[in-house]
């Protein structure tokens, strides 16, 4: 009995997933759900070729997902840390974090805050809640988001 609780809790503990050390929360948060590859793959490429240093020509835009850097990087910063906080980062390296990403226009954040952004707001409030932000009328990309979203459009 002894050897069998001793190898059941061998099992639980090196298999149950945690986010420090060996699995980084960064990587998991930026993860993009399968049923949204498609239409993030579609907007990077229409809305800056996959570049992440961009900078739209008339606007602000800034970065792979070309937020408006004026209208989202305070607010984004915070959507970041928040989305970071719920896959695993400390909770007290969310300031420090907050502050750096805004003092930094968007296109010079790291890849991957860029890409946790985009994810943050594409499902800020539920699932698919934000793809609007990268609405563009007769984009192929429309027909990427599920059509009961597609109604009101």
């Amino acid at each position: 009995m002894k050897i069998f609780i001793t190898s059941f809790l061998f099992l639980v503990i090196n298999t149950t997933p945690t986010y420090s050390g060996s699995i980084n929360y960064e990587t998991h948060a930026a993860i993009v759900p399968k049923e949204q590859k498609a239409f993030a793959e579609c907007v990077s490429w229409q809305e800056s070729r996959h570049n992440y240093r961009a900078v739209g020509d008339i606007s602000s835009a800034r970065g792979r997902w070309q937020f408006l850097d004026a209208q989202w990087r305070n607010g984004l910063a915070f959507m970041v840390s928040k989305r970071l906080v719920d896959f695993g980062m400390p909770k007290n390296k969310q300031k420090k974090l907050i502050k750096k990403l805004r003092n930094q226009s968007i296109d010079q954040w790291k890849p991957i805050y860029q890409d946790i952004g985009f994810l943050a707001a594409l499902n800020w409030k539920y699932q698919w809640s934000g793809w609007r932000h990268w609405h563009v009328d007769n984009s192929k990309c429309n027909d990427l988001v599920p059509k009961y979203l597609r109604s009101n459009t």
